[in-house]
């Protein structure tokens, strides 16, 4: 019987890229790093608004960047998980 060949993972920009186009996976790894800067600051993951907050951003840009996030990511509520 063959043997079944496994994909490495991909490195994060790759996966990206892949994702949402060279442009946007730019926008997501940003947001990633700026998401896990407040966690690191509060000592525990933000929540939405807490970020914005930080960052005095207005809602309305946290909600585009949040969708973005949500293209690459479907499964995850905030980038918490992808920043650990």
């Amino acid at each position: 019987m063959a043997k079944k060949l496994e994909r490495a993972p991909l490195p994060m920009v790759v996966f990206l890229v892949e994702k949402v186009g060279l442009r946007d996976a730019t926008k997501v790894a940003q947001l990633v790093v700026a998401w896990g800067r407040v966690a690191e600051s509060l000592g525990r993951a933000p929540k939405v608004y807490e970020y914005g907050d930080f960052w005095k951003l207005s809602q309305a840009t946290c909600t585009r960047q949040m969708r973005l996030f949500h293209q690459a990511y479907p499964d995850e509520k905030t980038p918490q998980r992808v920043w650990e």
